[in-house]
């Protein structure tokens, strides 16, 4: 069984992912911005969540990943809300401020520390399972085998990540909006259509004016170490991809 976390949903999406054998949880929320991953943002992840639920499969809440003054009331706000109605007990959370409040003030939740948290710190050691256990972090993911020890050791579960984010960027605000001057709350989704890119000669980061992003990829672990780690552990494996197609050939790269 399976967590998986798409790029992208639609209705659609969220039904055959409710009718796969091995689908068990489904990660909702985008990393940047809900408008990249749901056309009708908040609403789409409240009615996805609710039809997962009545599915028999749980939802899995990837809050930001850039958590500030701006959005951290709504973002926690939000969380409280998805939890107190029953929809999400599991939270992917990459900011400390965040993870301390959702602990204190919704102590049952699962706080998993997700593989954004390299953002915050790339060192992984005894120290760092410590802290992250004394706000209230209680599972983490990677797609690094050696870290899969390290922290069941130190008293953290694990997701093993197959399909790890990378991206270029250089800020925390929507490209797109200084492209066409669509500035305050005005969205045409644009960042999605790809408008304008640059292919560069020595990388596999094309740079793409995508909203947040300049560039990214999904990066799959398939080291034989890192899949004996996992099952050594009985990590639970959470696949990310673009689309449900990208999640089913994902699988069979995992279960080869």
């Amino acid at each position: 069984m399976y967590i998986v976390g798409l790029g992208k949903y639609t209705g659609e999406d969220i039904k055959l992912l409710c009718t796969n054998k091995k689908v068990a949880q489904i990660v909702l929320g985008d990393i940047l911005c809900d408008r990249r991953m749901f056309k009708n943002v908040k609403y789409d992840l409240v009615d996805f969540a609710k039809y997962i639920q009545q599915s028999g499969k749980k939802t899995v809440l990837q809050t930001n990943v850039y958590v500030t003054d701006r959005n951290f009331q709504q973002t926690l706000e939000l969380v409280q809300y998805l939890y107190s109605s029953g929809l999400v007990s599991d939270v992917l959370v990459q900011d400390v401020g965040l993870a301390t409040r959702i602990a204190s003030e919704l102590g049952n939740v699962n706080i998993i520390w997700s593989r954004m948290g390299r953002v915050r710190n790339s060192i992984a050691n005894s120290l760092l399972a410590a802290y992250l256990k004394s706000i209230g972090v209680s599972t983490v993911e990677t797609d690094r085998e050696g870290r899969i020890a390290l922290y069941k050791k130190n008293g953290l579960d694990v997701h093993t990540v197959f399909g790890n984010v990378y991206y270029n960027t250089i800020n925390r605000e929507c490209y797109s909006k200084y492209e066409s001057g669509n500035f305050g709350d005005v969205c045409h989704r644009e960042c999605l259509t790809r408008v304008q890119e640059m292919v560069s000669a020595d990388t596999s980061l094309n740079m793409i004016v995508d909203g947040h992003i300049l560039g990214s990829r999904l990066q799959y672990n398939a080291a034989p170490e890192f899949k004996k780690h996992s099952r050594e552990y009985n990590c639970c494996v959470t696949i990310y991809a673009k689309d449900v197609n990208g999640f089913q050939v994902a699988v069979r790269q995992w279960e080869e």
